[in-house]
């Protein structure tokens, strides 16, 4: 241990450091990375064995091969919590109830360049937001918010999207800096931006 003085006191972080592991999910979308859902468990199983606090098992929605995968995680009975991913969507969520899957990310996006390019006005996006939150809520579903380009949407839609999710049910959420223009400080202030309502958890995710 290393005594620095009181000078880092106050940005004291309260809390506990969890590891988060996305390598069935984000990890196979690597160029040239395939794997089956036996290979897929026996991945999770391995990192399980590691001590891994979260496994994200995939995007049942995306492919069959997945939803097996998915299957297979949940009912593997490992220590780790397992999540699913998904975006606002009814069809996403249905899938995840159908599995069993109690606890997950669920994405939208929220810049205006990423809501323009879908030909979603925010109104909209909003709605599905806060229908998913209170659906996931409604199941037992323990959701963690994922707003897809948040470093570059605007604020005031920003505060409104964060402070909605929380509202309808999301227990946690997620900044996300999709494309990596955002300086340390700059996500942290994203971070501490809040207000009433907070959920137990925020972080960042910074994505390639």
């Amino acid at each position: 241990m290393i005594w620095t003085g009181s000078v880092n006191d106050e940005h004291r972080l309260g809390g506990s450091v969890g590891l988060y592991d996305t390598t069935l999910r984000d990890g196979e979308q690597t160029v040239g990375v395939v794997l089956d859902s036996g290979q897929k468990l026996e991945i999770a199983r391995a990192l399980d064995e590691l001590g891994i606090d979260r496994i994200e098992a995939g995007f049942p929605r995306v492919s069959q091969d997945d939803w097996e995968a998915v299957k297979l995680i949940a009912a593997a009975g490992l220590k780790a919590e397992i999540w699913g991913f998904s975006r606002a969507v009814p069809a996403d969520l249905e899938a995840l109830v159908e599995l069993g899957v109690g606890h997950s990310v669920i994405e939208s996006p929220i810049s205006d360049l990423k809501l323009e390019a879908i030909g979603v006005s925010r109104e909209k996006m909003l709605g599905r937001i806060t229908s998913a939150m209170a659906f996931a809520a409604g199941h037992g579903i323990h959701a963690a918010f994922f707003g897809v380009d948040s470093t570059r949407a605007e604020p005031d839609f920003y505060d409104q999207v964060y402070r909605s999710a929380i509202e309808a049910g999301a227990r946690e959420v997620a900044v996300v800096d999709t494309l990596g223009i955002a300086s340390p400080e700059a996500v942290g202030e994203l971070v501490a931006h809040g207000g009433a309502g907070r959920p137990r958890r925020a972080g960042a995710l910074p994505r390639p």
